[in-house]
């Protein structure tokens, strides 16, 4: 059961790495939500496999209450999430090893 899981999980990755646009600028878009969870933005699933698993820790560590999460990675090479809070729009970077660079209500 285990290796049906992973082999699953590993299809899922490659498939949903093809997902991700690269934008005018250098940023990839990637729509996401936490790990297991769908997309609530109608991306198609999750893809979370270009964050980093130090970032996502720590946002999901920082925001639990997180939802319709949106990730863009930056030119810079930094992470930046935009999602939603008790109804308020709020955005955060966060470098490649998972450290808070910033966070705002937007």
């Amino acid at each position: 059961m285990k290796k049906i899981i992973a082999a699953i999980i590993i299809v899922g990755s490659v498939l949903m790495t093809s997902c991700s646009k690269d934008l005018p600028g250098g940023n990839d878009v990637i729509a996401a939500g936490r790990a297991g969870e769908d997309n609530p933005n109608g991306g198609g699933g999750n893809n979370t496999v270009s964050v980093p698993a130090a970032v996502l820790s720590t946002f999901n560590t920082r925001y639990p209450d997180a939802t319709n999460i949106q990730w863009k990675k930056l030119s810079d090479g930094n992470y930046k999430a935009e999602f939603f809070r008790g109804g308020v729009k709020w955005q955060a970077i966060f470098t490649p090893a998972g450290s808070l660079v910033k966070e705002e209500h937007v």
